[in-house]
Protein backbone atom coordinates (compact mmCIF):
# COMPACT_ATOMS: atom_id res chain seq x y z
CA UNK A 1 0.00 0.00 0.00
CA UNK A 2 2.58 2.58 0.65
CA UNK A 3 4.42 1.60 -2.91
CA UNK A 4 1.13 2.70 -4.24
CA UNK A 5 0.66 5.71 -2.69
CA UNK A 6 4.39 6.82 -3.35
CA UNK A 7 3.81 6.16 -7.04
CA UNK A 8 0.64 8.42 -7.05
CA UNK A 9 2.56 10.92 -5.39
CA UNK A 10 4.98 10.69 -8.00
CA UNK A 11 2.12 10.12 -11.26
CA UNK A 12 0.28 13.82 -9.26
CA UNK A 13 3.89 15.40 -9.29
CA UNK A 14 4.45 14.76 -12.93
CA UNK A 15 0.96 15.65 -13.46
CA UNK A 16 1.43 19.58 -11.94
CA UNK A 17 4.78 20.06 -13.28
CA UNK A 18 3.26 19.35 -17.11
CA UNK A 19 0.53 21.76 -16.10
CA UNK A 20 2.74 23.99 -14.62
CA UNK A 21 4.77 23.94 -17.96
CA UNK A 22 1.67 23.85 -20.37
CA UNK A 23 1.07 27.37 -18.12
CA UNK A 24 4.37 29.28 -18.89
CA UNK A 25 4.15 27.88 -22.97
CA UNK A 26 0.98 29.03 -23.26
CA UNK A 27 2.11 32.85 -21.35
CA UNK A 28 5.03 32.25 -23.85
CA UNK A 29 2.56 31.90 -26.95
CA UNK A 30 0.37 34.82 -25.80
CA UNK A 31 3.38 37.30 -25.23
CA UNK A 32 5.17 36.09 -28.86
CA UNK A 33 1.04 36.97 -29.98
CA UNK A 34 1.11 40.27 -28.08
CA UNK A 35 4.59 41.41 -29.80
CA UNK A 36 3.12 40.02 -33.09
CA UNK A 37 0.50 42.35 -32.86
CA UNK A 38 2.05 45.57 -32.26
CA UNK A 39 3.41 45.81 -35.75
CA UNK A 40 3.82 48.74 -37.57
CA UNK A 41 0.82 49.50 -39.66
CA UNK A 42 1.01 50.23 -43.35
CA UNK A 43 0.29 53.70 -43.61
CA UNK A 44 2.85 54.51 -41.07
CA UNK A 45 5.20 52.08 -43.15
CA UNK A 46 4.41 54.97 -46.08
CA UNK A 47 5.52 57.84 -44.04
CA UNK A 48 8.56 56.37 -43.38
CA UNK A 49 9.66 55.46 -46.88
CA UNK A 50 8.31 58.71 -48.33
CA UNK A 51 10.44 60.26 -45.60
CA UNK A 52 13.64 57.96 -46.15
CA UNK A 53 13.17 59.41 -49.76
CA UNK A 54 13.25 62.60 -48.96
CA UNK A 55 16.23 62.30 -46.77
CA UNK A 56 17.64 60.15 -50.00
CA UNK A 57 17.02 63.27 -52.41
CA UNK A 58 18.12 65.97 -50.16
CA UNK A 59 21.95 64.23 -49.49
CA UNK A 60 22.04 63.23 -52.95
CA UNK A 61 21.62 67.38 -54.05
CA UNK A 62 24.33 67.60 -52.16
CA UNK A 63 27.32 68.11 -54.89
CA UNK A 64 30.11 66.18 -54.47
CA UNK A 65 31.96 66.34 -57.62
CA UNK A 66 35.60 65.67 -57.18
CA UNK A 67 36.09 65.75 -53.79
CA UNK A 68 36.10 62.17 -51.61
CA UNK A 69 35.08 63.40 -48.33
CA UNK A 70 31.32 64.50 -49.36
CA UNK A 71 30.91 61.56 -51.54
CA UNK A 72 31.84 59.20 -49.19
CA UNK A 73 29.65 60.76 -46.38
CA UNK A 74 26.81 61.10 -49.23
CA UNK A 75 27.13 57.39 -50.21
CA UNK A 76 27.33 56.33 -45.57
CA UNK A 77 24.22 58.70 -45.46
CA UNK A 78 22.17 57.02 -47.82
CA UNK A 79 23.43 53.39 -46.97
CA UNK A 80 22.52 54.12 -43.17
CA UNK A 81 18.73 55.22 -44.52
CA UNK A 82 18.36 52.26 -46.08
CA UNK A 83 20.00 49.98 -43.43
CA UNK A 84 17.64 51.35 -41.17
CA UNK A 85 14.46 50.20 -42.83
CA UNK A 86 15.55 47.40 -43.33
CA UNK A 87 16.12 46.68 -39.91
CA UNK A 88 13.01 47.82 -38.97
CA UNK A 89 11.21 45.54 -41.39
CA UNK A 90 13.26 42.71 -39.68
CA UNK A 91 12.07 44.10 -36.33
CA UNK A 92 8.74 44.15 -37.49
CA UNK A 93 8.49 40.69 -39.12
CA UNK A 94 10.53 39.44 -35.58
CA UNK A 95 13.02 37.85 -37.81
CA UNK A 96 15.96 40.13 -36.46
CA UNK A 97 17.65 37.45 -34.55
CA UNK A 98 15.70 34.80 -35.26
CA UNK A 99 18.17 31.55 -36.35
CA UNK A 100 21.19 32.69 -34.01
CA UNK A 101 19.22 33.16 -30.83
CA UNK A 102 16.21 30.65 -30.92
CA UNK A 103 18.57 27.76 -31.86
CA UNK A 104 21.53 28.63 -29.03
CA UNK A 105 19.19 28.78 -26.28
CA UNK A 106 17.11 25.67 -27.37
CA UNK A 107 20.64 24.03 -27.15
CA UNK A 108 21.37 25.12 -23.83
CA UNK A 109 18.24 23.96 -22.23
CA UNK A 110 18.14 20.67 -23.61
CA UNK A 111 21.99 19.93 -22.86
CA UNK A 112 21.03 21.37 -19.25
CA UNK A 113 18.35 18.70 -19.24
CA UNK A 114 20.96 16.14 -20.41
CA UNK A 115 19.75 15.39 -23.50
CA UNK A 116 21.74 14.72 -26.80
CA UNK A 117 18.96 15.36 -29.07
CA UNK A 118 17.84 18.34 -30.33
CA UNK A 119 14.23 18.96 -30.86
CA UNK A 120 12.83 22.40 -32.04
CA UNK A 121 9.47 23.72 -31.62
CA UNK A 122 7.52 25.89 -33.66
CA UNK A 123 4.62 27.73 -32.44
Amino acid sequence: MAGNKKFTTMKSSALSSNFRSFAYMQLARKKMDLLYQERIPVLQWGLLIFLAGILLVAVSAITSVGLLLPAILKGAFGTSIILVLVILHQFNSLRFFEDTIGEHSAKRCFRSNGSKKVIFLIF
